[in-house]
């Protein structure tokens, strides 16, 4: 099932040449192949089995029994369990419409990939790109294990894109709902005060060195947080102390660094300046997620703002032949990525229908 969405992938793509290439309107094109790759990906995700991923099964037991509670007993019980009341009410909400944990899954992954579909068709120029490292570089994949925080990193997402858009009301309204689906969403408004500071040229040229020191203080970082909040999110870090080895994943980072970097100091608009500083905060607390694996998810808030990094800088060069030779690479590498990244334990794909 991976392989064939990645040969989609691609058949798309070929046909997005097509269309540009005769000069249709880059922008509805850019929606459409959007809509339709992440549609595809999110009708995978939402119709799996739950014998897919490592906490499925625990989220399917916690609906069935969040469904059969009355409203008085989900909130005077719902906070004895590691679990944000904000996706509790999703829920019990979907639950009154159908009592079925797949009809719950797949609502999720529609508007999971909804969000994540606005935001990249309203920053790309090139959406085959940005596709691609969504697909490839750890989100994609995460929705089958970790599909709660996947989901309030595209609420976050979708708060940002209403806040550049002027809409400041709604996107403080989507950030204040994306720390009750997720409280590590809190670290996340890092991202706004950013935002707020891009016309600081000066600053955004230190940030990036501060931002990757940040990894050398992850266990106080880190410790901090969770003081900070509530302590029965401690479970968090108690699950999570294995060492790992990146391997080949560190040259990736090396060069999405490399990327960042260059957008950084050569891009002349404010915002796509501030979007690569963002975007170094991913691999920040991905390093520090080697010794602190829950740092990783903590990453994942500003994994979308590595995809539009990338984007930007296939556009610095002036040149279309350096441009396709430069993204030709980039169709490679990331598509054996995201081959390596489909034999991953717990995602051997079941569809939802194997399991009735």
């Amino acid at each position: 099932m991976y392989i064939l969405l990645l040969i989609f992938f691609y058949f798309i793509s070929v046909l997005y040449n097509v269309f540009i290439v005769h000069k249709t309107k880059n922008k509805f094109i850019n929606r459409v192949f959007i809509s339709v790759v992440m549609g595809m990906a999110s009708v995978i995700v939402g119709l799996r089995s739950t014998e897919v991923g490592v906490d499925t099964p625990t989220y399917e037991t916690l609906f069935y029994e969040f469904s059969s509670m009355s409203w008085s007993e989900i909130f005077s019980s719902y906070f004895h369990i590691a679990i944000e009341i904000g996706y509790v009410v999703l829920m019990k909400l979907t639950s009154i419409v159908l009592p079925n944990y797949y009809f719950f899954q797949f609502t999720i992954a529609l508007l999971t990939f909804y969000m994540l579909a606005r935001f990249l068709e309203h920053f790309s120029i090139d959406p085959r790109i940005t596709v691609l490292l969504f697909l490839s570089t750890g989100l994609f994949f995460a929705s089958f294990n970790v599909q709660r925080q996947v989901f309030t990193v595209a609420v976050v997402s979708y708060s940002f894109l209403h806040i550049v858009q002027g809409r400041k009301v709604s996107g403080i309204i989507y950030f204040l709902l994306s720390i009750t689906f997720h409280i590590s969403a809190i670290i996340s408004g890092i991202i706004f005060l950013i935002w707020g500071l891009r016309y600081k040229k000066r600053l955004m040229k230190i940030l990036p060195f501060v931002i990757l020191a940040l990894p050398l203080l992850g266990e106080v970082l880190l410790n901090i947080f969770f003081v900070v909040t509530l302590e029965k999110y401690n479970t968090y870090m108690d699950n999570t102390r294995e060492i790992q080895v990146a391997g080949l994943i560190k040259l990736v980072w090396l060069f999405e660094s490399i990327v960042m970097f260059t957008v950084i100091f050569k891009a002349n608009n404010p915002s796509v300046r501030c979007i690569a500083v963002v975007a170094t905060l991913y691999i920040a607390f991905y390093i520090m997620g080697l010794s602190i694996n829950y740092a990783q998810r903590i990453g994942m808030y500003f994994m979308p703002f590595m995809y539009l990094s990338v984007d930007r800088f296939l556009h610095l060069f002036s040149s279309r032949n350096v441009r396709y030779l430069i993204a030709g690479g980039l169709f490679m590498v990331f598509g054996l990525l995201y081959c390596l990244s489909s034999f991953g334990t717990k995602l051997e794909y079941q569809f939802f229908l194997d399991k009735l």
